[in-house]
């Protein structure tokens, strides 16, 4: 019996090490989960109450699953997970999950894994808003629409004693007919830029008149608009209107495009006894717009961002949990597979309930200790000579009795 107890500790010495030294191999391998082997001892019923011990045997292999170490990378779609959870990999219908972050975009726009597995979550409808559908994340590399241009807000001060006109007479191509100009960029429906001009004449004490064009439309009435300022150089009204803002008429700023029109708000208009500039001149409008990359923040959402500086939402990523983890089957490229013992996956957004965030330019390393494993390669050497040595010293003692035999 001594025999079958000491094979059993060399079959389990044997796969402890093959454990180990798996566990060395991927101490590179992104989003790799060390492995560890779980023993149990065996006992025979030998009757009338007696148990007669029978050796080792091999009760789990379990999967540690803390975190690894994160490395920076200069690549926005490498993805670290910081906490609990695991990204939903799609590939032929096979559903898979892991933990390593390592991402591009393949030749249809979709974001995939070094294996070609694609990245799932949630998708923006026709509002933008992320619903609560999965389906593998594709971006779209089409040219974001344009704006026009539907406000305008200027903040600026006006001096209180300018030079005095040499033409009463407005004429926007006499310099000598206003006081000041100012010009911003305005959009049609096309994209395409449009200088809109305001010309600012002092008429009357705290007085002045406004004449608006985009190019060379008038787009205000031919009098202007009237700013009205109170004594201490606040604006008081335009137009008699305390709301300080006007709307411009319809125009068709060149043709083929739609008919438009934009507010011009002139709150954060004063006279005071300052130089005359603008302090601030916005507008909403933007041109169409190129994709020149992604960014991901740390609940998931990718945006694209376009050569007219905005951002398009092109969906989440949803990161799954499970109830029991270690119960994940292994599958190839550090991934695992649900099984019955793991529970069901659980489909939710970065950050939310016990899941983790995201991080982009980053990767989650093996959580590998390399120093551990060698220590216990070491004790799995001695445990694996001891048995060696029973059987040893077990066939010596039959030897011996076989001798006396003779």
């Amino acid at each position: 019996m001594s025999l079958e107890i000491a094979m059993t500790g060399l079959r389990a010495a044997n796969k402890e090490l093959t454990i180990t030294s798996n566990n060395i191999a991927n101490t590179a391998t992104v989003g790799f989960k060390k492995s560890e082997v779980n023993f149990g001892d065996v006992y025979l019923d030998g009757g009338a109450g007696r148990q007669l011990p029978m050796g080792v045997k091999i009760v789990s292999a379990s999967q540690d699953f803390s975190q690894g170490d994160l490395r920076t990378t200069d690549k926005q779609m490498d993805l670290a997970i910081i906490g609990e959870g695991f990204f939903r990999l799609s590939s032929n219908g096979t559903t898979a999950y892991s933990r390593a972050g390592s991402f591009g975009i393949d030749r249809d726009g979709y974001i995939v894994n070094k294996s070609g597995a694609r990245l799932t979550g949630f998708v923006p409808d026709e509002s933008g808003v992320v619903v609560s559908q999965l389906a593998e994340l594709q971006i779209d590399s089409s040219d974001a629409a344009p704006k026009k241009t539907g406000a305008v807000e200027l903040s600026m001060n006006l001096h209180t004693d300018p030079a005095p006109l040499e033409n009463p007479d407005f004429d926007k191509n006499d310099p000598g007919s206003y006081n000041y100009s100012n010009a911003t960029t305005v959009y049609d429906s096309l994209g395409d830029s449009h200088l809109a001009t305001m010309y600012f004449r002092k008429t009357a004490p705290n007085t002045w008149n406004v004449h608006t064009y985009v190019g060379d439309q008038e787009v205000r009435p031919a009098a202007g608009d009237v700013i009205e300022f109170s004594p201490d150089g606040s604006i008081l009204s335009v137009n008699g209107d305390v709301s300080n803002m006007v709307n411009t008429d319809d125009f068709t700023p060149t043709p083929g495009t739609e008919e438009m029109s934009f507010s011009i708000s002139y709150r954060d208009v004063t006279q005071y006894d300052g130089k005359t500039g603008i302090n601030a001149l916005t507008q909403d409008g933007y041109p169409a717009g190129r994709l020149t990359g992604l960014q991901i923040d740390e609940e998931g959402f990718i945006f694209g961002r376009y050569t007219n500086d905005q951002l398009k939402l092109h969906g989440q990523i949803v990161l799954t949990n499970f109830r029991n983890p270690a119960g994940l089957a292994n599958a190839d490229d550090t991934s695992w597979w649900k099984t019955l013992a793991s529970g069901e996956a659980v489909n939710e957004r970065p950050g939310s309930g016990t899941l983790g965030l995201i991080q982009s330019g980053a990767l989650e390393g093996s959580n590998v200790d390399i120093t551990e494993e060698l220590v216990s390669i070491i004790g799995t050497q001695r445990n694996y000579q001891a048995n060696a040595q029973v059987i040893s010293a077990t066939d010596t003692m039959t030897q011996t009795i076989m001798n006396i035999r003779r």
